[in-house]
């Protein structure tokens, strides 16, 4: 009976598990274009994402600089790792700017959860950004009807309807 309130007191959280005080990390080290990644997770996590649909661990890489800027998510690089791997390795999409590290998995809807995540400076980042104006030159502003007009009475003579004869 003892027992038997201890584990329900276990599942209701009010007595914590006995654990094994396994240590969690994420460390990073950059080599010649490619990121070399080792972790380790607690029993917790990977129970965790095992539970979701796609029990898998990701390496993603973003572009730090698209973040604040409401420029959307820049995602640079993304790959997929075992969940009971401890080390893996991802390119670097680039050779300056700041990127965001990120190790996590995937939740059921498809959203990326971020377990552990560092930020890597490159140095100062050697591509100019375009500004908005730069893209598209600002359009026309004619009625559609004038437009359609001159498309259809291109390559005549006659002028559309001044010219209709009965």
């Amino acid at each position: 009976m003892k027992r038997l309130l201890k584990k329900l007191a276990r599942k209701l959280g009010l007595l914590r598990a006995t654990t094994n005080n396994a240590q969690t990390f994420f460390i990073y080290q950059l080599k010649n274009g490619w990121v070399s990644c080792h972790w380790q997770l607690d029993e917790t996590t990977k129970r965790l994402v095992r539970g979701e649909a796609r029990p898998s661990l990701y390496l993603r890489l973003r572009l730090e600089d698209h973040l604040g800027a409401g420029m959307g998510i820049s995602i640079a690089s993304m790959k997929e790792v075992g969940l009971y791997s401890q080390a893996d390795w991802i390119s670097l999409p680039t050779n300056s700017g700041k990127l965001l590290l990120e190790l996590g998995y995937k939740n059921r809807d498809g959203a990326f959860v971020t377990l552990h995540c560092h930020h890597i400076d490159l140095g100062p980042d050697d591509v100019m950004a375009a500004t908005a104006d730069d893209w598209f030159p600002s359009p026309r502003l004619q009625p559609i009807h004038q437009v359609m007009y001159e498309l259809a009475t291109k390559h005549t003579h006659m002028g559309g309807s001044e010219r209709v004869s009965s």
